[in-house]
């Protein structure tokens, strides 16, 4: 059976998938959402896809897109501390399942807050990051279509996933949180990007998108545990109480084994040998089949006809 080629893209599929996402981002403007938490997560996702889908810009809009994903960052970062209230008292809630020994009494309030008095000044700051990504949206219909060949598409995208494979630690055991964040960050670009170049192309790798998908999560929930772990170190020695303790133990315990899960689901979604969809019907072309100067070929990553 002979497979027809993988469609190509034009910058304006690029171009479309970036006011998707930003349209997504910017509904809040002028809506006011029942769970702002909620809305917060899904805000600052979309960000994180936008900005990993401005890295693929062609080298005229460059500069260009470099000030979205600044000014993008920068709405973002107003959200980070409702976002961390949060997840503080999320990844406690769920340590204190799944440990028995956990007293939800003897910790301090701020750990279990309830975040309902703030919900109001969260919808005010959510609002304001959402007409910033309407700005930046706006801006994109005034933009000249870029010269080059769509093909860089291809190209940069291919680019994040080897940087994705060189900031792999290697030793997961022995790595620091820097080093984590490192490789969450260079996921998180890979997955976007990725996902966008096989639903462009209509065919890619679904393997290789899931498993990054599922990398991405998996350092994800590392992170939250990263950021209460730092949280701790607020309380002074007076606080300390055997619940505290055990609550580091169990932060120990599941860095530990999320550790181990990452180092698994990284092999098998960013290993070069592991990287080929088995499941790929022979002689269909992917995406990454037309980026041009793969410096190392991809190690068994491309697929050609």
């Amino acid at each position: 059976m002979t497979h027809p080629p993988a469609s190509s893209p034009d910058w304006k599929d690029w171009l479309a998938a970036l006011r998707r996402v930003l349209g997504i981002a910017a509904r809040y403007r002028n809506t006011t959402p029942k769970n702002p938490c909620r809305a917060i997560h899904v805000y600052r996702a979309r960000i994180k896809e936008a900005r990993a889908l401005f890295r693929l810009a062609p080298p005229s809009l460059r500069t260009a897109a470099k000030t979205c994903r600044d000014e993008l960052a920068r709405a973002s970062r107003t959200l980070s501390a409702a976002r961390d209230a949060v997840v503080v008292t999320e990844t406690v809630r769920e340590l204190i399942r799944q440990n028995h020994k956990l007293d939800p009494g003897s910790l301090p309030p701020e750990l279990l807050g309830d975040t309902a008095g703030s919900k109001d000044r969260d919808r005010a700051l959510l609002k304001q990051a959402s007409i910033d990504a309407h700005r930046v949206r706006a801006r994109l219909s005034a933009w000249p279509e870029p010269q080059e060949t769509p093909d860089i598409l291809a190209s940069r995208a291919t680019r994040a996933l080897r940087r994705a494979r060189k900031s792999v630690p290697q030793s997961f055991r022995k790595a620091t949180p820097e080093a984590m964040h490192d490789l969450r960050k260079a996921v998180i670009i890979c997955h976007y990007q990725s996902a966008f170049m096989n639903k462009a192309y209509g065919a890619g790798n679904p393997t290789l998108a899931l498993s990054l998908e599922k990398l991405r999560k998996k350092l994800g929930q590392l992170n939250d545990l990263y950021r209460l772990e730092t949280e701790l170190t607020r309380f002074s020695p007076d606080t300390q109480s055997d619940t505290m303790t055990t609550l580091g133990h169990a932060i120990k315990r599941a860095i530990k084994r999320l550790k181990k899960a990452s180092k698994q689901r990284a092999h098998k979604a960013l290993s070069p040998a592991n990287s080929r969809d088995a499941r790929h019907p022979p002689g269909k072309t992917t995406w990454t089949a037309h980026a041009k100067k793969a410096p190392d070929n991809m190690a068994g990553f491309i697929l050609k006809h």
